[in-house]
Parts: C-alpha cells; sequence; structure tokens
C-alpha cells in the first residue's frame, strides 16, 4: 500500500469508529433518529476526535450495545483532528479499555507522558532511525503507566486504533524500545485491517508456537510479534553503533553498556529466528514472506529466510533458551515421536499449555510442529485409569489458560504437520495420522453416540462383537492399552482382527526393536492376555464373570 503510517492508523481509526456507529444506528429510539440526520462532514470529524474514539474502543470490548445518546453527545463536543500525538486523559473509559490490572497505573500528568513520548522520538532521531520514527508518530492516542524504573510496561489494543501506552519512569533508551514496539504493533494492525492481500495473516484455523509468549499464539499474533521485535532489533542495532550508548541507559559504564547491548541483539536475534520458524511450520513460506515484505515496507529492515533458520533448528532452540530435549512425554508420545522422525506419519501429541516452553520447542528442535487453533480441557475417566476420551467444551487458543490442552502435530514435512492440523478441526486427519480408512469411517459412525457415554469406541466395538458375554480380539488391535498407558495400537480399530491396524502395529513394533527397543518394552508392559469390561465401562485386568460384563481374551 502507498499510505504512510499515520495515514494508515487514520483510515484504520475512521472505520472502526465508524463499525461502532452503525451499531448505535440498529437501536430504535429517537437518538438513533437523529444520528441518522447528521451531516457526513460532521461524522467524518467525529470518528477522528479522541474522546469519541476511545468511547468507540470500550464499546468493542464490551458487550453492551453502543448507546445513540451517548453517541450524540460525544460528537457534539467533537473537535477537529490535529497532527500531534493527544495524550490521553484519564477516564472511566480509559480504565475499562486498559482493564482493572493496570487501571491504577495511569499517569494522569498530561506534561509527564508527553516528555516520556518526545525523548523516545527524539532519541529515534539522534539514531537516524527515520522509518521508525515514521511509525512512532503514527501513533495519535498515548498514555503513560507508572511502574519500576528500567521495567518494560507497554500496552496497544486490536480494539483501539491509534493508541499506545508506555511506561514513564525509564531511561531514553527503554522509552524508545516501548514506543517502537507498541508503534509497530498499532501501523501493522491498520495495514492488516486494510489490506486484504494480507488476509492470510488472519487465518485462524491453524496455532502457531510463539517464542515470545511460549505459548500458542494465532498467525496474526506471532506475525505481530516478529515484527515488532524487529522494529525494536532495528534500534537496538543502530545503539550498538552508537559512541556513547551508556547516556541512553542511563549508566556510568560505556563497557556495561555495550554488554547489555550485545546481550539484548543476541535475545532478539534467537527469538526472531525461531519465531520464523514456527510459523514457517504452521503457516507456510508464502506468510512468511509476506511477513519480510512488510518488514521492509513498514521500516525499511530484512528479515532472515525461514530457510536458513529451518537448517539449524536445533542451534536456534537452544540460542532462544530452550531445552532440546523434551522430558515430559508419557510412552506413546516418545514413540509417537519417534514415528514422526521418521516420517511414517504425522504424529499429534496433547500437551499442556503450561509444558509449551518445556516441551513444545523441544519439539521444533528436530521436526516441523503446527498447533491446533483451539484448547481443550481433558475429562480423566476413572474408569479407564484416569484416561481421557472426551473433553470439555473447545475454546480459542487466545482464550486458553494454563490449565488448558492444545494439540500438537508433528512431521518432518511442515506441509503434512499443517495440513493435518487444518483437517483435525473437523475429525478428518486420520489418514494422515496413521489411521486406517476403515477404522476412520468406524469412528465417525460410532463417536457421535460413544462421546455421550465417555466415548470409550474400543468397548463399543467389542460389545458388538462378543457372544455370551466373551470376545476375542486380536493383540495388534488392543486400544484398551493405550487406558494403561502403553501398547502399539492408539486408534480405536474398526474390528477386533482389522487387517490394516494388523499391519501398522506389527510394522511399528519392528521399527521400534531396532531403534528403540527399551521404549517398545515399556510400552508392551500394558498388554494383558485377558480384560473384562463391566457394564458401566470399568476395565478390569483379568476374567471376572458379572452380569452383562464382557470379557475380552486377546490373541
Amino acid at each position: 500500500m502507498s499510505l504512510t503510517p499515520a495515514e494508515l492508523v487514520q483510515a484504520h481509526a475512521r472505520a472502526h469508529s465508524l463499525s461502532v456507529l452503525r451499531r448505535a444506528l440498529t437501536r430504535t429510539c429517537d437518538d438513533s433518529v437523529s444520528l441518522r440526520s447528521l451531516k457526513v462532514s460532521v461524522v467524518e470529524q467525529a470518528c477522528l476526535d479522541p474522546a469519541f474514539r476511545t468511547w468507540a474502543a470500550e464499546m468493542s470490548l464490551s458487550d453492551s450495545a453502543p448507546d445513540p445518546g451517548i453517541a450524540l453527545r460525544i460528537i457534539s463536543h467533537a473537535r477537529d483532528a490535529n497532527e500531534c500525538a493527544n495524550i490521553l486523559p484519564v477516564t472511566r473509559s480509559l480504565k475499562r479499555i486498559i482493564g482493572r490490572s493496570r487501571e491504577e497505573q495511569l499517569v494522569a500528568d498530561p506534561q509527564v507522558v508527553r516528555a516520556a513520548w518526545m525523548a523516545a522520538e527524539h532519541l529515534l532521531g539522534q539514531l537516524h532511525l527515520h522509518r521508525l520514527l515514521s511509525v512512532v508518530q503514527a501513533v495519535d492516542l498515548i498514555a503513560g503507566l507508572h511502574g519500576p524504573r528500567g521495567e518494560i510496561r507497554a500496552l496497544s489494543s486490536l480494539q483501539f486504533p491509534g493508541f499506545a501506552a508506555i511506561g514513564v519512569e525509564n531511561p531514553p533508551l527503554i522509552l524508545a524500545e516501548q514506543a517502537v514496539h507498541e508503534s509497530l504493533h498499532v501501523t501493522l494492525a491498520a495495514r492488516i485491517a486494510l489490506d486484504t492481500d494480507l488476509k492470510p495473516l488472519t487465518d485462524e484455523r491453524v496455532g502457531v508456537l510463539s517464542p515470545f509468549t511460549s505459548s500458542v499464539r494465532t498467525i496474526e499474533r506471532v506475525s505481530h510479534g516478529i515484527l515488532s521485535y524487529a522494529a525494536v532489533r532495528q534500534l537496538w542495532r543502530a545503539v550498538a553503533k552508537a559512541t556513547t550508548p551508556e547516556l541512553w541507559m542511563e549508566l556510568p559504564d560505556r563497557g556495561k553498556a555495550r554488554e547489555l547491548v550485545a546481550r539484548r541483539l543476541r535475545t532478539l536475534d534467537a527469538r526472531l529466528a525461531l519465531a520464523m520458524i514456527c510459523l514457517f511450520d504452521a503457516a507456510g513460506v508464502e506468510v512468511c514472506n509476506l511477513i519480510r515484505d512488510l518488514a521492509v515496507d513498514l521500516m525499511e529492515t530484512e528479515l532472515e529466510s525461514p530457510a536458513r533458520a529451518v537448517s539449524a533448528r536445533r542451534e536456534v532452540v537452544t540460542a532462544a533458551g530452550y531445552s532440546t530435549k523434551p522430558v515430559g512425554l508419557d510412552a506413546i508420545q516418545r514413540a509417537e515421536l519417534d514415528m514422526a522422525e521418521r516420517g511414517d506419519k504425522v504424529s499429534r501429541i496433547t500437551l499442556p499449555f503450561a509444558e509449551i516452553s518445556k516441551d513444545g520447542f523441544a519439539l521444533v528442535s528436530t521436526l516441523s510442529v503446527a498447533a491446533s487453533s483451539w484448547v481443550i480441557r481433558s475429562i480423566p475417566d476413572p474408569r479407564l485409569g484416569q484416561f481421557s476420551n472426551v473433553s470439555g467444551d473447545a475454546a480459542h487458543i487466545l482464550d486458553a489458560d494454563s490449565k488448558s490442552e492444545v494439540h500438537l502435530y508433528l512431521h518432518r514435512d511442515p506441509s503434512l504437520a499443517r495440513e493435518a492440523a487444518l483437517l483435525d478441526s473437523d475429525d478428518r486427519a486420520g489418514e494422515l495420522l496413521g489411521i486406517p480408512a476403515c477404522c476412520c469411517e468406524w469412528f465417525s459412525r460410532e463417536w457421535p453416540a460413544a462421546r455421550e457415554v465417555g466415548g470409550d469406541v474400543f468397548a463399543v466395538m467389542v460389545r458388538k462383537v462378543a457372544r455370551e458375554g466373551r470376545a476375542i480380539v486380536a493383540s495388534e488391535c488392543d486400544a484398551s492399552a493405550m487406558y494403561r498407558g502403553g501398547g502399539l495400537c492408539w486408534h480405536f480399530p474398526c474390528s477386533p482382527s482389522c487387517r490394516e491396524t494388523v499391519r501398522i502395529v506389527r510394522e511399528r513394533k519392528v521399527r521400534l526393536m531396532k531403534s528403540n527397543p527399551g521404549l517398545l518394552m515399556e510400552l508392551e508392559r500394558a498388554y494383558r492376555s485377558t480384560i473384562t469390561i463391566l457394564e458401566d465401562g470399568t476395565y478390569l485386568d483379568r476374567s471376572t464373570s458379572r452380569q452383562n460384563a464382557v470379557i475380552v481374551q486377546f490373541e
């Protein structure tokens, strides 16, 4: 696009204000009629008024419909937009926008906020970072936050175009970093909202591991992270070339200042390289190229090709401060990892959100990883030894908490990992996950009813073939071993002797016997020669004759 950063942000702010205004017009009342009668020029002026934009942002974050009466009152006092930054007063609306956890941190004195922002702009000018300066100057609604000196405490909001807040009790370099980081978020949000060529960045069908938050985020959020941290890196690179960096850091020791700059740059380089790997895995090279083009367009800087980072996965993960050895995987997950590393199939591993930093990036060190765009909360079933076949309602990954779980899809080929993540949202990834077509069909047919009673599709199959309370099942088709933490059948077979399942399990056994016999022994400890499935679905590791129970013998 040919718009300047300031023009982008103003266009985004106008569009956002108009969208809220349209919602107010849907209400049937006299004030709504009065709103409709306003001249277009009056509405256009109001849409860029700081008070109206603040109210519009509050309404975007609220479940309530915008009140046309309030809109009219604000419009009647709207003033012409000015070219300089507006320091926002501390109002109830602004407090609601930034949230309860930070409302007490808002700086009431506008001169303090203005001085901090001007210090950031002044440093960018001294460093001749004119393109970054234009990005920072595009932000026209500014607030300040109190906080410990030297601590980065800043924010912006996708629902509040043109707004940023920074921690004011900081040396010039930290003020500049905050302003650059948040301003890039603001400008990129505007660009994505207005540029249809960037639609791939808003695809929320797949999740991306983010080294910026040590969690899973959307393509758009990781893209924001990459570009905002790339802007920050550009700032620190300029500081590294400066003669007196200690002045902007308010440090007495130049050597110490240079040491801190070098350390900061190493951290930024490593996190950016890892983020590009994760984005490449989950979103593809086309999205990575869009991000690289945006880096050039918005701040005249080049990002490393993802191909180079991908070729050094382990080194990048280590440099970013993560372990390359997953430590929290159970036996089945470790076997799944083995299958994915050999390229046998796409493996799906479910991790708690809290374990992403410990195990998620370790998986990235050897494989391509894409994530689900939703999270779950497993419901342990005491009848199955606390194994979970069902989960509570799924939630969006941006609504995840520490107790949420996310699916990770692993393969040597990123396109296959990505495809599995996309298909699995509709339970269509079976073939890629190594599940025979016949078993996929069986599962699709039986799952809706089985889910209502705990999701034990293996028990459904057993009861269908049982005669006089007994069933014979091929040992390769023993999916109940999963409930005991092992076995080699990790799907629900369609029959007690499914040929494809038997073939797959035998092949797994042969391969594990060669590559990891210790793991194979661990998995096989979960096998039993005979089990009993009681009427209520409870499993017993022995043969027991009870009413409506089924004794299963494995051969």
